[in-house]
């Protein structure tokens, strides 16, 4: 929540909470294949990491969906 000078409190759009929220969960989505490789390279082998659970299907959905937004995005924006 934001501050006025008189030190009254302003509510905050759930549009701006939940978009910086997206981002962070996003930014810590991406990053999750790291840990699996760094789990691999720890025990010097794979055997228990599935390439399509940990792989394929999360970021295909990724961008299924990263792209689904854009397109809604790019409707609805009004030219600048």
């Amino acid at each position: 929540m934001n501050r006025s000078p008189a030190g009254y409190l302003h509510p905050v759009a759930a549009t701006d909470f939940f978009g910086v929220l997206a981002s962070v969960m996003g930014v810590g989505m991406s990053l999750a294949p790291l840990f699996q490789v760094r789990r691999v390279l720890d025990r010097g082998r794979a055997d228990d990491i599935s390439q399509v659970f940990y792989l394929i299907i999360p970021n295909s959905l990724g961008v299924i969906t990263n792209v689904g937004t854009l397109l809604v995005v790019r409707r609805y924006q009004t030219a600048v």
